[in-house]
Formats: structure tokens, sequence, C-alpha cells
């Protein structure tokens, strides 16, 4: 029997019980697959709107801090491209560094490594400073051992191009 021809058989008070029904199920399909999902887009939104608020207002005083930083005249370091190992060792003989090296090997061409022995410490703090200033080479690691001189240390270095 076809559906249109089961309608018909059917009594009043049924027919307004499938009506019924189906005005329900109609009604929860709506929420369901339309009105659910796009409020919880419109709670997700809310939600990263908040967190994009809380993100801006913690970023506001850095931003008026580089602002001031510019007016006085303090930019970014400008890097030098040119071959890691020999900007390091220029750069050592600058700082009058190169006595105190006991190893400089280069690991590949963006790492180096440097043994010093018995550096004075706040030089070595300066120069890498300096270079990080040249080239923003970085501390891959470290290792610094304090001798029975006041101020000297033997160091360890692997220095990185980021």
């Amino acid at each position: 029997m076809k559906l249109p021809a089961q309608w018909h058989t059917l009594a009043e008070r049924e027919k307004n019980i499938v009506l019924l029904g189906g005005g329900l199920l109609i009604i929860i399909l709506i929420y369901f697959l339309l009105i659910s999902p796009f409020m919880d887009a419109i709670s997700d939104l809310q939600n990263q709107l908040q967190t994009n608020r809380q993100i801006i207002s913690w970023l506001q005083p850095a931003a008026q801090k580089i602002q001031r930083y510019n007016e006085q005249g303090y930019h970014l370091p400008k890097i030098d491209t040119g071959n890691f190992y020999d900007k390091i060792n220029n750069s050592l003989q600058a700082a009058q560094l190169h006595s105190f090296i006991t190893r400089i090997t280069p690991v590949n061409d963006q790492q180096v490594a440097i043994v010093f022995n018995a550096v004075p410490f706040d030089a070595v703090m300066e120069w890498l400073t300096s270079l990080w200033l040249n080239t923003a080479a970085q501390v891959k690691q470290a290792t610094i051992i304090r001798l029975n001189a006041p101020g000297l240390v033997s160091f360890t270095l692997i220095l990185t191009l980021p």
C-alpha cells in the first residue's frame, strides 16, 4: 500500500498524531542541524573575540615600549649574512679574545663550537652580545667552569644562527 492510500485509511485522531509527530520531528531536525551549530559557532567566536581582546591588552604595553625605543633611536640589529665561521673569527680578534681560544671548530654552515681557557667572563659576555647584535647568533649550548682566579672561566660554546 502506498503512503497516500495509507493516509486516507487513518482515523482523524491518528492523522493529528502523525502530523504533530512530523512537525516535532521537523522542529527537532531544524534545531539540531541548523540552530544548534549556529549558536555553537557564535559562542566560539565570542570566546575567540574575548581571547583576542586579552592578547591585545597584554601586547599594548609592549607595543608602546617598542614605539618609545624606536623614538629613542633603538632598532633591531641588522643581520650580517656572510660566512658565520669567518664572522666569529673576525669578531673574536676584534674583541681580543682569540688568544684565549684552545679550539674553534665549525660544526656545519650555521654552527660553530668554541672552547676558551682562562678567559675573562665579562669579556666573553660583551663579545657574545656584540656577536648577537651583528649576526643574530644564539648560544645553543654552553658549559662554564669557574677557575680559581677571580673573573676567569673556562668556556665551551656552541653558537648557531637562528
